[in-house]
């Protein structure tokens, strides 16, 4: 029998054909040439005799079966993990938030030649304030580039396992799990399951690849503080550089000095009225610390999101224009699951389409366009407050707004660019392979492929 459903014939080693067990062999004196009846084929021969000669002498028997159209192709689906398949696409993220918010932090900062890190701390205390927490601020040096050092903050965030430990954070948290739907692989909505902060474990959990339990989701920034970064990067250099291609774009009015930066977004600059964030008991007079609440932190949660470890870890691949899987793995993973043979490679192969698409679902729901709508409205409003500090900071409001635009226009691009070119190169190579389940193949990477234009951001 085939390898995989059929039979192959002496005649023509290409055909395959479904014989029903159980298989009759019949003697012949004629070797090789089988006395089939007709509708029925030879499939294989089975020497009686001495085989040493061949047809020298002795009897041979031959299986024949009836022909019958092979039965449709499995349907593929994708219904694991990434994470299962591909431990690596997905570190562990769940566990204690201080160990876990270390390497997270640091992963932000790509080739900096100076990273310098303050204090951490978390309090999960309901009522937790900025003045228990003492110095819990994470500051980085970036750079220098093009003899600029730019600077950024960034303050702990709970893991989603501890995402409603408190009931400040069950109150203020947004009560929905984004995951991914079904398991068909063109499938590719999110859904905003609805959760009970309530309960003792609102977020599931699941089994590690290496043993162990880790929650389903990853706690999620409603605006990616990479983002952020590259945003406050390019101001301090004055241009948009897209890190795909290279193109620069320059800020119409040059450079914001990295030392006006210094002295207006990171000092206490601003009045006392301005008030605390979250749950700070006093005022937050330093900008880029206001800002770094605004896009969430342990006592500012609001803008957190419970969401699915594949399609955050994919999200945050694809947004720090990094390509979601290299290319010297994904040409022997495309070769392997072309043949047809090797039914996790295509498993693996659709998943990470799936995700990719599936990121720019999750980003296009209507919980997570507020919740992005929210956080850029926090960072307008602190840029504003900067541009009314001091002149050389003007520019900074319509600087932000421009650099997000157009960061959001490229990361477009540069997914929809990687997810046609791929998922073109795979289709040739079914051409070429020609497995089994060929035809179901190719029309679920038709339907994926047209749902490469809706990978958009909305702004």
């Amino acid at each position: 029998m085939h390898a995989d459903w059929g039979c192959i014939t002496k005649a023509d080693p290409n055909a395959r054909y479904c014989c029903r067990p159980p298989v009759i062999l019949k003697e012949s004196f004629d070797c090789a040439e089988a006395k089939c009846q007709k509708g029925e084929v030879q499939i294989d021969t089975h020497p009686s005799g001495s085989g040493k000669f061949q047809c020298g002498w002795g009897r041979f028997q031959v299986a024949c079966c009836k022909t019958e159209a092979p039965p449709p192709p499995k349907k593929l689906t994708c219904p694991k993990d990434l994470c299962n398949i591909s431990p690596s696409s997905c570190p562990d993220t769940d566990q204690t938030d201080d160990d876990s918010l270390a390497r997270r932090d640091a992963r932000l900062i790509n080739g900096s030649s100076d990273l310098r890190k303050l204090e951490e701390d978390d309090d999960d205390d309901a009522l937790a304030t900025l003045d228990e927490r003492g110095r819990g601020v994470l500051s980085f040096d970036l750079g220098p580039k093009n003899n600029r050092r730019t600077r950024v903050r960034t303050m702990n965030w709970p893991s989603a396992g501890r995402l409603f430990a408190s009931q400040y954070r069950r109150q203020r948290v947004r009560p929905f799990l984004f995951r991914m739907r079904g398991n068909n692989c063109p499938d590719t909505a999110v859904n905003a399951d609805s959760i009970n902060p309530n309960t003792a474990n609102p977020i599931p959990t699941t089994t590690r690849p290496n043993g162990g339990t880790r929650s389903v989701a990853d706690t999620e920034h409603a605006i990616d503080r990479q983002v952020f970064q590259l945003i406050v990067e390019w101001m301090s250099i004055g241009e948009m550089v897209n890190p795909s291609t290279g193109a620069r774009i320059p800020f119409a009015h040059g450079a914001l000095d990295p030392s006006t930066m210094d002295r207006t977004m990171f000092a206490d600059t601003l009045p006392a009225s301005v008030g605390g964030l979250g749950s700070s008991s006093r005022p937050i007079r330093e900008p880029m610390t206001r800002m770094t609440h605004h896009l969430g932190t342990n006592t500012n949660p609001i803008s957190l999101l419970a969401t699915e470890v594949q399609i955050n870890q994919m999200k945050g691949i694809v947004m720090g224009f990094n390509h979601p899987i290299a290319e010297r793995l994904f040409t022997p993973l495309m070769l392997n699951a072309a043949t047809g043979l090797d039914i996790a490679a295509q498993e693996r192969l659709m998943l990470l389409f799936r995700n990719v698409i599936g990121s720019f679902e999750y980003l296009r729901s209507p919980e997570v366009v507020a919740a992005r709508a929210e956080v850029r409205a926090g960072l307008e409003q602190e840029f504003n407050r900067v541009a009314n500090l001091d002149p050389g900071m003007y520019n900074a409001p319509s600087y932000f707004r421009s650099a997000l635009y157009r960061h959001n226009r490229w990361i477009e691009d540069f997914a929809q660019t990687w997810m046609t070119e791929h998922i073109e190169a795979f289709e040739d190579q079914i051409a070429i392979s020609n497995p089994s389940n060929s035809a179901q193949l190719l029309a679920d990477l038709k339907e994926m492929k047209g749902k490469i234009k809706d990978m958009e951001i909305v702004d």
